[in-house]
């Protein structure tokens, strides 16, 4: 390796689960607009029920998000919130993510 050859960073930080793009929106939309019930997820994804259904047992089983059913009037609802583990997974992704941009547009100069 020169010295001009720029030093790609260690993505070891880079959770593979957020990789997929309908698990990053979702854990994006979590992150930012706080819990929101599967309804409303897949309102704002547009992502049908089955696949929004697999991607959040996918989150959930890497313990990115939790799932819990509470009743309404209207009858029980599953409502999806980010844990602290998803959460310190999540940043280090997008701190890696932002080091890796920011090397290759060091090396585009």
């Amino acid at each position: 390796m020169t010295e001009s050859e720029p030093v790609i960073p260690d993505l070891g930080d880079v959770e593979k689960i957020f990789l997929d793009k309908h698990r990053l929106l979702i854990f994006s939309l979590l992150y930012l607009l706080g819990p929101k019930t599967q309804a409303e997820l897949q309102k704002k994804t547009h992502i049908t029920w089955g696949n929004l259904n697999s991607h959040l047992m996918a989150l959930k089983k890497h313990g990115m998000i939790e799932v819990t059913t509470i009743l309404t009037l209207k009858g029980p609802r599953s409502v999806v919130k980010v844990t602290p583990k998803g959460i310190a997974a999540f940043k280090r992704t997008v701190e890696t993510l932002q080091k890796l941009l920011a090397t290759l547009e060091q090396s585009e100069r």
